[in-house]
This record gives C-alpha cells, structure tokens and sequence, in this order.
C-alpha cells in the first residue's frame, strides 16, 4: 500500500488523474482536488478511496473549466452512508468549507466510479452551479444513483459507450433538476429498484443505442424532453417502458412491444431496421389527451423502403386521434384504423417510387445531379443509403454530394491561371521592341520576373454551384532582338492556385508549370505582330466532403496538360507628343487535357468514390483591345488597357465518372460560362537610372457571373 500525505487540507494541481501507478490525474490549473485530509491511498487493487467525514474520493470546487480522467484499472470509491450534498465518489459543487461552484470541461472515466452507498458522481448545486461539458463512460459508474443531479445541475453531452455500465442500486441516473443535452448511450444504463433513467431536468436528446432498464420505469419523465431516439432496448417493470409525466416532442422507436404510459408524444415515428423488421408501441393510461399530433417512419442506412402492411405500429387502450403525417419523399403511405375504434393501426406502405432520388432532384431543379441520381435510382446498393432521408431537400442534396470534384469545374480553374500567365506574357514583346517610342531598334538582351496574385469568384449559374479562389506565382523570362525587327524570348511560369465551392464541400489545390516561347516582329515602326506557344503541366489534389448519404473525405490527385498557341496585332497612333493609343486584335487557343483517376478515402465513403474518365477541355479567343499610354515624366508612364473577346467554343465543363460501389458510369454537366469576357488593365512603370524597369499593374477579368482580379509587379533589366 502506498500512502501519500500532505498536512494542508487544500492541494492545487496542475493535472488530476488517477492511474494504476499512483495518483496522477487530468485537470487544469484552476481546478481544485480536495481530499480527506489530502490522505489519498493506493490499495493493492489499485483503488483510490476517501475514509473521512467527507466521504468523497475527489471533490472539484472551482470556478474555471479543466478536466478529469479516471484511468483504466483504477476505481474511485466512496464511504458514504447516502446521496447528499458533498457525498460521493466524484463530487462537483460544495458548500464546505464555504460555497464554491464547479465547472469542468470533461470527466472522462476509464475505470471505475463507485459511490457504494452514495452517489457514484454527485452533482449538488444549491445556491450555486455544477456544470460538465463532456462526461464520458468508457468504464463503470456505480451508487445509490450513479449519476446524480440536484438544483443547477448541467451536463453538456453524456456518453455512455459500448461494454460501460452506468448502474445504481435505486436510479442509474437521477437528474432531479438543470439540464443534459444530449445524452448517448451504446452501453447500459440501469436502476436496479427505480428507473433506469430518471429525467427531472429539462434534456434535448437522448439516443439510445444500448439497453436503459429499471425496476420501476426504464425511463422516467417529469419535465421537458425534446427528442427520444430508441433503436436499442428499454425497459420497466409493471409494463411500462416509459412514463412520461412531462412533455416528449419526438420518439422514434425501432423496439418492439414498447410499453408507453402518460403523456403522449407530440410525434410518433416507426422506425424500421430492416425492410420488414420495425418498432411497435403500446400506450396506455394515457393523460392530458389522446390526440397524437404527428406520426412518421423511417428506415435505418443501408436498408430500402418495401410496400407491405405493417401490423400493430400503435396499439392502445384509448381511442387515439392522429392529426398530420410525415412526408417521406417518393414513399406513399398510410396508418389504417384496424377497428375503426382508434386503438389499432397498421402502416400500409402502398407506393415505393423508382426514382426517389431523381424525382426529387428534379423538383428542386437541381439540374446537375439529375444523371447521377438516376444511377443511384436504379442501383439498389446505392439506393440504400438514401432510404433514411425523407425530404425533397436531403435527398437532393445527398446526391450534389456525390458528384466529381467541383462539379467538373477544374480545367475552367486552370484556363484561369493560364490566362494570368498569357496576359503577362503578350505584354513582353512591345516592351521590347521599342514600338512604343518610334526609337530605333536596339539589339538588347533582356531579363525580367513578375510576381502575381489572383482572387477569382465564380458564382452559381444554371443551378450549378460555382467557387471562389486565389492564386499566386512567379513568371521569369529572357528575350532579346534576333534582328532589327524580330524579338524572341522565353519564360517559365509557376502558379499556385487554391479554389473552395461555394457550398465549402469541395476544395482543390492546383500547381502549375508553363514553358514559354514568345516572340514579336515588327512590320514597320507602328505595327507590331507577336505570337506566343506554350505548354504546362498542372497537378490537382482535391478534397471532397460529403456529410450525407455517407461522411467522410473522397480524395483526388491526378495531372492534366496543358497547351496554348496565341497570336496578335497591334498597331500605335500618336495622340500626343507624350500620350500614344495602341489598338489591337487577338486570336488564342487553349486545350487542357486531365488524366483519368480514382478517388480514394474511408470505408464509410467508398461507394460514393469517383472513378473518373480521362477529359478534354478548349476555348477558342477572339478579341479586340486598345492600350492608352501617357508618359507623365522622363521616367514614368502610366497604361490603360480596354478589350473584349469571344470564346467560340464556349464549352460547358462535363466529366464522366462512375461510383465505385457500382452502377453505371455517367456525365456531369458542369458550369457553361458566358463567351462574352470583358477585360480592364491599369499599370505604372517607373524607369530606374541603370535603365531597368518597375511595373505595377491591375488587371480584372469578368463574364456573366465571374470576376478574375490580379495584381502584379514585375522587374525588368537589360544586360
């Protein structure tokens, strides 16, 4: 035995946790450890007990969050004769030696919480709070009552996971007054001489997945529950499963004989874990009136809907009076009154539609989604994880979530970073060439970097949804005069791109690399023709959150190449001796061409991954321009650009992909942007004494429904 001792009565700690080697412990530096006389002793069972007066193992009194985690193989006990103020194993909230409230942002208990005759957790806020946020069970509380709350008693959310016990000998939790808000159990939660679940406070939701059982009530309501999800076990004695002497917004209930006295629900849901195995209910002694507002079903994932007659949904000793009924989208169904007395009422299911998921995308208009829902329509593994959805909404949605990355919207996103990059490129070839200025041809070798930044928005058109995004890189290039009329360069451009949807479902991150060959030759010295060809490679890794039928993260990462071929005139007019106009006219084609790939990512979504074709993608731009110049000192200049251009080909983006759960494959049909792009460019360039140059510029790119802005600086200098 192991013995630890302090003469002070008050041990502030940094971290509280109790583990098989000793005390050692989880809390935050506000928080408070008292214990009998700081006498803390270590048994050869490894537990931790209290043997004084005060008769609690841990007692937290403070005023700021911290934490508490009982580690495996370590029980906490108390000596306690009863459930009172400052009795238990754990006890929150004092009244000795003065008031104190507790807080504490997480009990974690991996071993064992034993109040014997007193409350396992005793939560007793008199003229004060107690508050947890987060109380997790990944082992066993035992008391009169485990969990006991009385007056400002809080509990955030309460957990009782798979294989943990939550049992008192009178109630497994006694919650007298304050609040839960949500309590989830997978394990058991059990009263052995009164309820398993003795609801005094007001409590938001339960779900249970376990067993909650007890010797008068299973569960046990005297105040305000919003909603009771049963797709476990509960269970009373005396026939009644659950008493509600309070009020019960929703049950949902997969068990079957569930035995219900008191106040009914506001709504009532059969809930079916298979097509044909579903949840009954008995009320009886029914108070403050028979009328159930609202009866629904539903089906768990996974499972489909089948026409049949569902016997016995409701049964009950009074004539019962159902007012509306639960729209499930693409599911007609009825309740029939067997006897016409209001007692007896079996489900008839007597529709199941073909093409739930279609029909409902189509009633929202949800154009994009219409073929990959008509796959899932027809593919019966796929249907299942739709069966749980009820709403046009849902399910629509669900199948927006399930379509490739951005809605096939990538090569637009890379023909926009290749477009910044061309811009900067085709404004090289009469910087050189002195067009500008009527000077003599030089014979001169140049070296010039740029650097870029980029916000792009595209909003939703045609019902699909668009995207926002920013960019940034770096071009660099060398160009000289082969001759007194021809200019030839080259450069290499890097970009790196980042695009969200507009949903925050999808995201993709994009580099890309261009090579560069440019060039210009001069006609006379107001007329300039230039041509520019490149290629570039572009590397997309992608992340796609889907959060219904299935969650999780379907991943991509593939290659797309690219290549641009682009040619133009310009022609300078001399407005002025210091002010000269530069019409031009523009023709560019551009063609993206992505691998095909398969995205990966967790069980949970894998049949809803993408296997997606090989793609191609091109524009072909026709426009027309003119560029203003004023020079406004020896060394600076100021330019303003105008154009518009036309995309002839103007294709909307499609992708083929299948899922890899099965079905068959299927094209997504993406945004069609408008051909009509608009461009404004403003800039300043200031000449240095060595003769190099510093260009800032501003350049906006718009269509219908799409904005692209940048800003630049480059450098330029002769050697």
């Amino acid at each position: 035995m192991q013995t630890i001792t302090k003469e002070r009565h008050l041990l502030r700690v940094k971290t509280l946790s109790l583990a098989v080697a000793g005390l050692i412990g989880a809390a935050s530096s506000n928080v408070f450890a008292v214990g009998c006389n700081v006498n803390l002793t270590i048994g050869q069972d490894y537990n931790a007990t209290s043997d004084c007066a005060s008769s609690y193992a841990v007692r937290i009194r403070n005023a700021a969050a911290g934490t508490l985690t009982i580690d495996s193989g370590v029980t906490l006990s108390s000596t306690g004769l009863n459930a009172a103020r400052d009795v238990g194993a754990v006890v929150l909230g004092t009244q000795f030696p003065a008031t104190a409230p507790s807080s504490l942002q997480s009990l974690v208990n991996n071993g064992t919480i034993s109040g014997g005759s007193a409350a396992g957790i005793s939560m007793w806020g008199d003229g004060f709070s107690t508050t947890v946020s987060s109380l997790t069970n990944n082992g066993a509380i035992t008391g009169v009552h485990a969990i006991h709350m009385v007056n400002t008693a809080d509990i955030g959310t309460l957990t009782n996971n798979v294989g943990s016990s939550i049992i008192g000998d009178d109630h497994g939790i006694l919650s007298q007054t304050g609040s839960i808000g949500s309590l989830l159990n997978y394990g058991t939660i059990s009263g052995q001489a009164a309820n398993g679940l003795s609801l005094g406070s007001v409590v938001t939701t339960v779900d249970n997945y376990g067993s909650i059982t007890g010797n008068g009530h299973g569960i046990g309501m005297d105040n305000t529950l919003t909603t009771l999800n049963n797709y476990g076990t509960i269970s009373g004695n005396h026939d009644t499963d659950i008493f509600n002497n309070g009020s019960l917004g929703t049950l949902v209930n997969s068990q079957s004989n569930l035995s219900y006295r008191g106040n009914l629900p506001s709504t009532y849901v059969t809930y079916f874990s298979d097509a044909s195995t579903y949840g009954t209910v008995d009320f009886s002694n029914i108070t403050g009136g028979t009328t159930l507002d609202t009866y629904g079903a539903r089906i768990a994932d996974g499972e489909n809907w089948a026409a049949g007659t569902f016997t016995n949904v409701i049964t009950s000793d009074s004539a019962l009076t159902i007012t509306n009924y639960e729209p499930i989208s693409g599911i007609s169904y009825q309740l029939v009154n067997v006897n016409n007395d209001g007692k007896t009422w079996n489900l008839v299911i007597s529709g199941v539609s073909t093409s739930r998921v279609y029909d409902a995308a189509q009633a929202l208009r949800n154009t994009p989604a219409g073929v990959a829902a008509q796959v899932i329509d027809a593919d019966p593994a796929l249907l299942a994880y739709f069966a749980g959805l009820t709403t046009d909404q849902q399910l629509s949605e669900a199948a927006s979530q399930t379509l490739p990355l951005l809605v096939g919207a990538t090569p637009q996103v890379i023909f926009n970073a290749l477009g910044n990059t061309n811009r900067i490129i085709q404004d090289r070839p009469s910087a050189n060439s002195g067009m500008n200025s009527g000077d003599e041809m030089l014979m001169d070798t140049h070296a010039w970097a740029k650097v870029f930044g980029s916000l792009h928005d595209q909003d939703d058109r045609n019902q699909v949804v668009g995207y926002d995004g920013h960019s940034k890189g770096l071009v660099f290039g060398f160009d000289g005069d082969l001759n007194d009329r021809t200019t030839l360069g080259v450069a290499f451009a890097y970009g790196n791109t980042n695009v969200t949807g507009n949903t925050n479902l999808n995201s993709a991150e994009i580099d890309s690399y261009q090579m560069v060959g440019y060039g210009s030759y001069a006609v006379n010295d107001r007329t300039e023709v230039n041509f520019q060809a490149d290629v570039g490679l572009s590397k997309t890794d992608g992340e796609r959150t889907m959060v219904i039928p299935v969650a999780g993260l379907a991943n991509s990462d593939y290659d797309s190449v690219s290549v641009h071929v682009g040619t133009g005139i310009a022609k300078s007019f001399d407005l002025g001796p210091r002010t000269q106009i530069a019409p031009t006219a523009r023709i560019d084609y551009t063609r993206v061409d992505s691998d095909s790939y398969t995205e990966t990512g967790s069980a949970a979504v894998t049949p809803f991954l993408n296997q997606v074709n090989s793609e191609t993608a091109e524009a072909l731009e026709v426009g027309l321009g003119a560029k203003l110049s004023q020079q406004v000192g020896d060394n600076t200049r100021l330019d303003a650009e105008l154009g518009v251009a036309y995309d002839t080909m103007n294709e909307a983006a499609t992708i083929t992909s299948s899922f890899v759960g099965g079905g068959a494959s299927f094209t997504t049909t993406g945004i069609k942007p408008d051909p009509w792009i608009k461009r404004l460019g403003l800039g300043i360039t200031s000449t240095l004494n060595n003769g190099a140059e510093i260009t800032a510029s501003y350049d906006i790119d718009s269509r219908k429904d799409f904005t692209d802005q940048s800003i630049s600086v480059k450098f330029r200098m002769m050697f």
